[in-house]
């Protein structure tokens, strides 16, 4: 997928019109299965990084996050833009979080942001 193509899907999908070139550049190399480390300042669009490539991957795409309040903030954006996502944190009951997970399992979500300290009481090592 060249830029073109890719900036189409992206106004079409989430409303914006075009990639930073930096982004684009961490696109890239995500699409071209590159292992990419991306440390960028607040409000640089770094979530677009990897929310455009997991639109376009088979399966879900997790994504760790100790701000329980920005992936709230993710996911009510992604899924007001149709695209299924969901989140797993210490303020969800360990019914909720572990239909969420089953809900993943399933193919049912495209995005699961996951606060890296409730992964072991909510998964119990059952994330296969």
């Amino acid at each position: 997928m060249n830029r073109q193509e890719a900036e189409t899907l992206l106004k079409r999908t989430f409303n914006i019109d075009r990639f930073y070139d930096k982004q684009w550049e961490t696109i890239e190399k995500i699409l071209e299965g590159e292992r990419v480390l991306l440390i960028e300042k607040t409000g640089f669009g770094k979530s677009l990084c990897f929310q455009f490539p997991a639109i376009l991957f088979k399966g879900t795409t997790v994504i760790f996050s100790p701000l329980i309040a920005l992936m709230r903030d993710q996911v009510k954006n992604l899924n007001s833009l149709g695209i299924a996502a969901k989140c797993i944190n210490s303020e969800q009951t360990l019914e909720e979080n572990s239909q969420i997970i089953s809900e993943a399992k399933d193919g049912k979500l495209k995005i699961l942001y996951i606060a890296p300290l409730v992964i072991a009481r909510t998964l119990g090592g059952d994330l296969k």
